[in-house]
């Protein structure tokens, strides 16, 4: 299996990466933005 090749937008250079640690982190910011977004929701006076 080809594991995921991510080029950076600033310098072009490329990072490898292993397919389950490019999952790991795609969930992390998700849980992250969920909790973010419930905090906000819950809370209309941020802002």
């Amino acid at each position: 299996m080809i594991e995921p090749t991510i080029t950076c937008p600033n310098c072009s250079t490329e990072i490898q990466t292993t397919r389950k640690e490019y999952e790991d982190k795609l969930a992390s910011k998700y849980k992250i933005t969920t909790e973010i977004e419930a905090n906000f929701i819950g809370n209309p006076k941020i802002g």
